[in-house]
């Protein structure tokens, strides 16, 4: 969802709009991106990624994922270099439970 808001920021003539978003997302409190590597993998999706882990790093500011990917999955989706920010800014938590999704309704 956060890449498909930034995209949606290049629609009309307002480059700013992705500036001030882009800020934002550098500089909150605390991130958390939800779901990772379900976006496409595209340079673009990877490049805009990279752009805010990395400032977040360097200004030291917590940094939360979540992903349904094996740990083996998630060095090859978002990449070494997010990955290896992130685990040094953060302590990482493997947690294995049932699906709720496909649980069926009472």
């Amino acid at each position: 969802m956060l890449l498909l808001t930034f995209r949606g920021t290049f629609t009309d003539d307002r480059p700013e709009r992705f500036d001030r978003m882009l800020d934002l997302l550098c500089r909150c409190e605390h991130l958390v991106l939800d779901d990772l590597g379900r976006e496409r993998p595209t340079p673009w999706a990877q490049e805009t990624l990279c752009l805010v882990v990395n400032a977040r790093y360097q200004e030291c500011l917590a940094t939360s994922l979540t992903t349904n990917l094996s740990p083996v999955e998630l060095r090859g989706r978002p990449g070494e270099p997010i990955l290896d920010r992130l685990a040094e800014t953060n302590q990482g938590y493997w947690c294995q439970w049932p699906t709720h999704r496909r649980r069926s309704a009472p």
